[in-house]
């Protein structure tokens, strides 16, 4: 007679004891901190992440030491990879100097007890002031939410080539507008507007982020916007490209002109914790930029971009506008407020009203010089300018010639890179 643990065929199966060893597996798996990317990744829903350096090798000796088990590696792997959808995240860039300088000083073994504690209280209160931000970004409700920001630059021409490592590059500026609806809301192709231009033709200053925002604005979300009656526009804390008079005085004119019944609300959040709606867009697009090896023309760039939202080539379907010096003609060169220390700031196309916290009062301002009104504010067309140095338009063609560019490669260069701007020709 067989027994019931037994198989036909001999042996033992131990069936309880697998099950209690992957159990064990998965809650000692379960215990690590992990954290979703602020990056979607396509194809992974739900995937979170470890620490950079963490690995199943080290996780399943940390197992073996904390619970005493001879429980092999390969089935410590298998339920990982069965179990769980959890992946090891890189290290982290662009983080938020409060939060370092307070973990090095957490760690300052000549710390005393109370110095730490009260450095713990004050990490808290940081983290708490800086999720308020998207407690509001995420309160969609009935209004149009927008957020904006510049993407890494793009270089040209892109080539696997070491030569490319240590030579100048052409840089493509893209500027991206995605429209927010909510927390783990989806991101139709129709929310995101993508604004790109070259180096050779404009600078990478705040005029072409307003100018962009503008057209975006005016064309693309202004049906919505007037009837949604409320507009929220969120960024982070750059000085020069979107916390600024350049931005405010175009924004104030919009609001004057085209959107008068609309209410309008610029948010910034605390810096080092800006992770917006938009950045998933930009993960999204690296991820497919680092697919190809080669990239040699800049339509190339705009073909993939038209995977992840409508594309606006400057030039051919925008233009700038020279926002800045019709901003300074009509707003006064001192203020009574730090920009700096808003959080919030309330366009109603007369004054202007700042909040230094998200959810403190609000104080009014007034921003226009005496006699003035924003039916006065005109921007002129901003002409093309290169921003192109003499040494970098060398490496550039340089490199093409090491990479074996075709003809009309060469050629495109040579037209773009043809008129250096009058700062520069002196370096030739």
């Amino acid at each position: 007679m067989v027994k019931p643990d037994q198989s036909a065929g001999g042996g033992t199966r131990n069936v309880d004891e697998k099950m209690e060893n992957r159990q064990a597996v998965v809650q000692h798996v379960s215990s690590f901190m992990c954290k979703a990317s602020h990056y979607a990744r396509r194809g992974a829903p739900g995937r979170k992440y470890l620490p950079s350096d963490m690995s199943v090798t080290k996780m399943h000796r940390l197992f073996q030491e904390q619970n005493h088990r001879d429980i092999s590696y390969s089935l410590y792997y298998n339920v990982f990879c069965t179990s769980f959808n959890l992946g090891f995240g890189h290290p982290a860039k662009d983080c938020c100097a409060t939060c370092m300088s307070s973990r090095l000083r957490m760690k300052d073994p000549h710390l005393i007890e109370e110095e730490r504690k009260a450095e713990i209280v004050s990490v808290i209160l940081h983290r708490r002031r800086a999720r308020v931000f998207y407690t509001f970004l995420n309160a969609v409700e009935d209004t149009v939410t927008v957020c904006f920001e510049l993407m890494q630059n793009l270089s040209l021409p892109k080539s696997p080539t070491g030569q490319t490592y240590y030579s100048r590059q052409l840089y493509m500026y893209v500027f991206g507008v995605v429209v927010h609806h909510g927390e783990r809301s989806l991101q139709a192709l129709s929310d995101c507007h993508l604004y790109v231009w070259l180096e050779n033709q404009n600078r990478k200053d705040s005029n072409m982020t307003a100018s962009a925002l503008d057209h975006c604005l005016r064309t693309s979300l202004a049906e919505d916007v007037q009837q949604a009656g409320h507009l929220r526009l969120f960024s982070d804390s750059c000085y020069g490209q979107n916390k600024n008079s350049t931005m405010v005085g175009m924004l104030s004119s919009l609001r004057s002109t085209i959107f008068k019944d609309v209410k309008m609300e610029c948010f910034f959040p605390v810096r080092g914790h800006s992770f917006l709606p938009v950045d998933r867009v930009f993960g999204r697009i690296e991820q497919d930029i680092r697919k190809q090896d080669t990239i040699l023309l800049p339509d190339k760039y705009t073909n993939i971009l038209k995977k992840h939202g409508s594309v606006y080539v400057y030039g051919k379907d925008w233009e700038s506008f020279y926002h800045k010096a019709a901003a300074k003609a009509l707003i006064q060169s001192t203020w009574s407020y730090k920009i700096s220390e808003a959080r919030v700031l309330e366009i109603d196309g007369k004054g202007l009203g700042v909040r230094t916290t998200f959810s403190g009062p609000t104080y009014q301002h007034t921003l226009l010089k005496r006699g003035n009104n924003w039916g006065q504010y005109k921007a002129d067309p901003l002409p093309m300018m290169t921003t192109v140095k003499a040494v970098k338009k060398k490496d550039i063609i340089s490199l093409l010639k090491a990479i074996g560019a075709p003809a009309n490669v060469e050629a495109f260069y040579n037209h773009a890179l043809a008129v250096i701007s009058d700062v520069h020709r002196g370096e030739e």
